[in-house]
């Protein structure tokens, strides 16, 4: 072999090895050129991580303050509500407090205006009052009804004294003269077994009734006399001179029967036409049936009667009446609990009025104090004497004076 193809091939070998050389430094140096980009980037990794990392720490610690402020304002808010709560609780019981002053001084006021009220409406207790709506019936006397009348003459003569029991005796034992207004109300089981067990008989229980009583058949009676003396005395004080001596010279005649005509305020008014018929009725059949009785002690002239009334009374004006004629003007300034009065009175011969034992609590009135009274309701008793013609004219005119 020639000595240039030896060197060619040494330059060969050697190009090729240098080529090695420098492909292997080329990838040495790539490889390091990639290790330092890898490193970069693991170096901005860890970078970015640390930003991470220290932006997470902000928020943890910014978190971590909030909480804490969150707790200390909740504290506050709390420490608030509470103040507000006790404040609140103050305030309830403040307003439970006034709450009950505001009420008691209500209900006081309340209290005042139903006294106010109810003191305006006793005066119309006869027309306000609720009409008794029972079953009834009109009977003769008969002696089981001696309570029930007793009790409805207890007030006969404006509270005094006398012998009501005498009088109801006289009533209920008149068994052909007088008509009752009753009604049958259940007995109650233990009352029967005790009234069977005394061997009584059952109460009858009268609501109304009218009759007439012979002041002449009774005169000896010590319940008659009180009577006669009660109107005698009354007469004398408010009756003026003419009549009061008139009436003494119609009752020395003893020609004068009683009528005595009581009832409940509430009984229904159309009962009132039929009662005063029946006792007309009762009068006619004991004028025929008992003659001689009747003539001696039932032939009356004149009935008296016994009764009461109401009238309103405004400012100074003088509430007691009497010693004068009452005009038929004056006669509508009364109210009637038993509307017949007026009825009766229009027709009377004498009449008088006055102040009623139960109405004394306001009489004897100063001026002043009747200045400072716009209204007061006063109660009075009425005796009138009418003849009997004149009464029984008067009966066919009550239905018509029931809507008055």
């Amino acid at each position: 072999m020639s000595t240039n193809n030896k060197k060619s091939k040494l330059h060969k070998r050697t190009w090729e090895e240098n080529d090695k050389k420098d492909n292997k430094k080329a990838q040495e140096s790539q490889e390091e050129e990639d290790d330092e980009q890898i490193e970069d980037v693991d170096e901005n990794e860890d970078d970015d991580q640390e930003e991470d990392q220290q932006v997470s720490n902000k928020k943890s610690k910014a978190n971590k303050k909030n909480e804490k402020a969150e707790e200390g304002n909740q504290e506050e808010d709390d420490w608030e509500d509470e103040e507000d709560e006790e404040d609140d609780e103050d305030d309830d019981d403040l307003d439970s407090e006034d709450l009950i002053d505001i009420t008691k001084k209500k209900n006081e006021l309340e209290d005042e205006e139903e006294d106010e009220d109810d003191d305006d409406e006793e005066g119309e207790e006869g027309e306000e009052d609720e009409v008794l709506n029972v079953d009834f019936e009109f009977k003769d006397a008969n002696e089981t009804m001696f309570h029930s009348v007793k009790g409805l003459i207890n007030g006969y003569l404006d509270g005094s004294d006398y012998n009501s029991s005498d009088l109801a005796d006289i009533i209920v034992k008149q068994f052909t003269l007088g008509t009752f207004i009753v009604i049958d109300e259940e007995e109650d089981e233990n009352q029967k077994k005790i009234r069977e067990k005394a061997k009584l008989e059952r109460e009858t229980n009268v609501i109304g009734f009218s009759t007439f009583i012979s002041a002449k058949q009774h005169e000896n009676q010590s319940v008659v006399k009180e009577i006669i003396k009660f109107v005698n005395q009354k007469s004398e004080k408010f009756n003026n001179e003419a009549d009061h001596k008139k009436l003494q010279n119609i009752l020395a005649k003893n020609k004068v029967g009683l009528l005595i005509n009581e009832r409940i305020i509430n009984v229904a008014p159309q009962a009132v036409p039929v009662l005063h018929t029946q006792l007309q009725e009762d009068y006619k059949w004991f004028k025929q049936n008992h003659q001689k009785e009747f003539k001696e002690n039932f032939d009356f002239e004149y009935l008296l009667c016994i009764t009461r009334c109401a009238k309103e009374v405004k400012g100074t004006q003088d509430p007691q009446q009497g010693q004068k004629k009452l005009k038929k003007e004056e006669l509508d300034e009364y109210l009637y609990p038993k509307f017949e009065d007026f009825l009766l009175l229009e027709k009377a011969e004498i009449k008088f009025f006055f102040e009623a034992a139960q109405s004394k609590s306001q009489s004897g009135l100063s001026k002043k104090n009747m200045d400072e009274i716009k209204s007061k309701e006063l109660n009075y008793k009425i005796i009138y004497l009418i003849k009997i013609s004149d009464y029984f004219k008067s009966i066919p005119e009550m239905p018509l004076h029931l809507c008055d």
